[in-house]
């Protein structure tokens, strides 16, 4: 699958570069790429600015450049999508914002820009130098290490054992805590540095009018003692089952060096208040505002034209107004009645509590991996 890589989000990705550390330049990236998982796939880097004098590449590399001039990069990667006659086929790589609403109104793949980085030098350390088909870039894993360091990637060779386990962890499996949610949300906490587009997602199963499950991911958008909130369309698959049967299984899974974690929360669900509601409908960009009128969520459409269709004509019913909150778009809190913190080991020795809602407290256990 075509790549198409927002190269100055991947280069500063979270933050800029010191002014001690240069820092790899395109055509180093593109050297790194042809080293990599990536090598046999053709790569565009889309480089905001004017194009410079150097650009080093081997003979027959499926990488190029592209530079944008006075274009922004989201633009200019969502014009590519635009041309292109199989936009779905395509794989953005960026945890820019913008450039990851460009990917998804076209329907490409999207793969954040620090998961994209470490692929690159996980690859660099097993390939020989001596197999690199460019010479001329600098392959200093050294100064690589040293560049993913200043950004706090995990880059780095991942030593067996050093995930979270028994021996380095805080949470005490066999001594919990009495309440489980300040625990949860010191893990969600320490999820936050993982290199996650969405450290906040979540599996949400429910089970329909028919007595089928079916699974889905949401966001985190709330926790507290009350429950786990969500936000979606009140009208969609998962709000009949939650109609039907108002109870709902939650699965957060952090399988990231160095953590190694699950959290699976179960309990009944409410939906939140309006007021809260109206409260996160204002944090949301005016886009997604606009998707949620048009989207008429889990039900069929003929096709991705019809999809944008339906979206100008939102945009252009609040062309310069304040897109207000869907009657049918609400919150949802699922209570926490039974909680289950599991931390991974090596060899399948995991550790496991379970938590179980008792009047004002909690019942604890300690299960078996």
């Amino acid at each position: 699958m075509p790549l198409l890589v927002d190269t100055l989000n991947v280069l500063h990705v979270t933050g800029v570069l010191p002014p001690e550390l240069a820092g790899p330049e395109p055509a180093d990236l593109a050297g790194w790429i042809e080293r990599s998982r990536y090598r046999r796939q053709k790569v565009s880097l889309v480089c905001d600015g004017q194009k410079p004098s150097r650009q080093s590449f081997s003979r027959g590399s499926l990488v190029t450049l592209i530079w944008t001039g006075s274009q922004k990069a989201d633009d200019r990667i969502a014009a590519l999508l635009e041309s292109s006659s199989h936009p779905r086929q395509h794989i953005v790589v960026s945890s820019d914002r913008a450039v990851q609403r460009a990917a998804v109104r076209k329907g490409a793949k999207i793969i954040p820009s620090s998961t994209f980085l470490e692929h690159l030098v996980s690859d660099l350390r097993r390939t020989p130098i001596a197999q690199t088909p460019n010479r001329n870039v600098k392959l200093d894993d050294e100064s690589v290490q040293k560049w993913l360091e200043t950004f706090g990637l995990t880059g780095a060779k991942k030593p067996k054992g050093k995930k979270m386990n028994a021996t380095n962890n805080t949470f005490d499996f066999d001594h919990p805590p009495a309440d489980p949610v300040a625990a949860c949300a010191h893990w969600f906490e320490q999820a936050k540095k993982l290199p996650l587009a969405n450290p906040n997602a979540m599996t949400l199963s429910t089970v329909g009018a028919d007595g089928h499950p079916s699974s889905r991911t949401v966001l985190l958008r709330g926790f507290d003692d009350r429950g786990a909130v969500f936000y979606t369309n009140r009208e969609s698959r998962k709000a009949l089952a939650l109609a039907a049967h108002a109870r709902a299984a939650l699965l957060f899974h952090w399988d990231e060096h160095p953590i190694g974690r699950q959290i699976n929360i179960e309990g009944a669900v409410s939906f939140t208040s309006d007021a809260e509601s109206d409260a996160y409908w204002l944090t949301r960009p005016r886009e997604s505002q606009i998707s949620a009128w048009a989207s008429a969520q889990s039900q069929p459409i003929a096709n991705r034209a019809a999809m944008q269709e339906a979206q100008d004509a939102i945009e252009a019913k609040f062309a310069g107004k304040i897109v207000p909150r869907p009657p049918h778009w609400g919150g949802y809190r699922v209570a926490l009645e039974r909680i289950e913190l599991w931390q991974g080991n090596q060899f399948r020795s995991h550790d496991r509590v379970v938590y179980t809602r008792a009047g004002s407290g909690w019942n604890i256990q300690r299960l078996c991996p």
